[in-house]
């Protein structure tokens, strides 16, 4: 189904003269779709059965294991997108095992949220303003922007 969804959107694109990249995201790891020991080929065999289809690139989150992303980005004819968690080697890492894109996901938020998360709750343990001022240092001056 969704090769046939990737070849849509590419015959579509094409029709209007749209030079579409497509994304195409293989969810074997992070759904479980198979056992751990067969995720890797069924990685691959999406990821190939994919740029058949029309995709531009191949986005397989929570692969971490570098040999294995080495071997995903060597047998899969696009570029492949890591999704950027603990655990997942360092970009310049990733660019040598031939990762091309490299998607922060949740990632940005998650560490916006954690320190909104701990501010507020210093904050409300005693009303103590330092709490918030702290987790605001090196931040732009919002009142300055809206002035």
């Amino acid at each position: 189904l969704h090769a046939r969804k990737i070849e849509t959107a590419r015959e579509a694109a094409a029709k209007a003269g749209v030079d579409l990249f497509i994304n195409a995201r293989t969810d074997v790891y992070l759904a479980r779709l198979v056992e751990p020991d067969q995720a890797e080929a069924e990685a691959i065999r999406r990821g190939q059965l994919y740029v058949r289809a029309g995709a531009s690139g191949i986005f397989v989150p929570v692969a971490k294991d570098p040999a294995e992303i080495g071997r995903l980005a060597a047998a899969i004819p696009a570029p492949l997108n890591i999704m950027s968690m603990g655990g997942v080697p360092k970009a310049a890492a990733l660019q040598a095992l031939g990762v091309r894109r490299l998607s922060s996901a949740t990632g940005l938020f998650r560490a916006a949220f954690g320190a909104l998360q701990a501010a507020t709750t210093a904050y409300l343990a005693d009303g103590d303003p330092e709490a918030l001022a702290a987790a605001g240092t090196g931040t732009p001056n919002f009142n300055l922007r809206f002035a």
